[in-house]
């Protein structure tokens, strides 16, 4: 849904945001077809998609605050800068940790908003490791190669979650 809509959004006839341009007084653009454009157009639209679960796990993390924490702190005098630093922030981290795992994961994964969107091009510029296994498996038949794309993909993945998570505790441990 979120590429469908956004497609709309890039298109260079009818999209919202060619007439926005239009209505400024700037010369459309090519979002999805212009290479130069089409990567800009991906990520934004990727960030898009992720910042509603990642708001959500933050005000969590906000939510599961003890508000005695700040209180005690400001008492001994703390301002509003060092309760973020020294309070908030620490007690964020795990929450942190979660989303950007969660988005790490989603992003190495992402397959449909790409395939939706530009369908890997133009140019290849947007064609990410999970579209490239698609079109190796069952573009071109070729379902060993696809395969051994797919499990590069999670060893590649595994590697950087057990990295966010190793210097996580690091980082717990010197506080």
């Amino acid at each position: 849904m979120v590429g469908y809509t956004w497609r709309f959004v890039y298109d260079p006839r009818a999209g919202l945001l060619n007439r926005f341009l239009i209505a400024l007084g700037v010369m459309p653009t090519p979002w999805l077809i212009s290479p130069r454009t089409v990567v800009i157009a991906a990520i934004v639209t990727n960030i898009w998609r992720g910042v509603g679960f990642d708001l959500l796990v933050q005000l969590a993390g906000l939510q599961s605050i003890d508000l005695d924490l700040l209180d005690a702190a400001a008492v001994d005098g703390a301002s509003g800068t060092q309760l973020i630093y020294y309070i908030v922030l620490p007690l964020l981290k795990p929450f942190l940790l979660i989303s950007l795992i969660v988005d790490t994961i989603a992003t190495l994964n992402l397959f449909d908003l790409i395939f939706i969107l530009t369908g890997g091009g133009p140019m290849y510029r947007t064609e990410v490791m999970s579209l490239y296994m698609y079109h190796l498996a069952f573009d071109q038949g070729y379902l060993g190669r696809g395969s051994a794309v797919s499990v590069i993909l999670l060893l590649i993945t595994l590697g950087l979650v057990m990295l966010y998570i190793f210097l996580f505790e690091e980082e717990a441990a010197r506080v």
